[in-house]
């Protein structure tokens, strides 16, 4: 095997992995790993199941990251950066939904939802 093909390889698995987990990540819920990879049944099954309910997504983002989540052919998607762990991945996560709370109650007290009660003596009916 030549130097070239060595690099074509080494892109190829680092494209792979790069694209396999940062679907998977943001994506899984809906399966867009599993299509990438070319499991297009189990992919539309997690679909159909919104990750399982989670629990199947994050089944799949740990097995990304330990490097034992397989493409169709059986061929193990390798963590080419083992620094970033399962441990790494969980506070990103948990970092994505403190943003996402705290734009939900910054929302929320801009956009009240509940109505306001009428003040007496400003046209309300009594």
């Amino acid at each position: 095997m030549s130097t070239t093909e060595t690099s074509v390889s080494s892109d190829q698995t680092k494209a792979n992995f790069y694209a396999t987990f940062f679907l998977c990540l943001f994506l899984g819920v809906f399966g867009a790993h599993r299509f990438y990879n070319g499991k297009i049944k189990t992919g539309a099954l997690e679909l159909v199941t919104c990750g399982g309910l989670g629990i199947w997504w994050f089944v799949d983002l740990l097995m990304v990251l330990l490097g034992k989540f397989k493409d169709k052919n059986g061929v193990p998607i390798q963590n080419i950066n083992p620094k970033m762990s399962w441990p790494v991945a969980v506070e990103n996560r948990v970092q994505v939904l403190r943003i996402h709370l705290l734009v939900g109650l910054v929302g929320l007290r801009l956009f009240p939802v509940l109505p306001q009660s009428p003040e007496p003596g400003c046209g309300a009916m009594e």
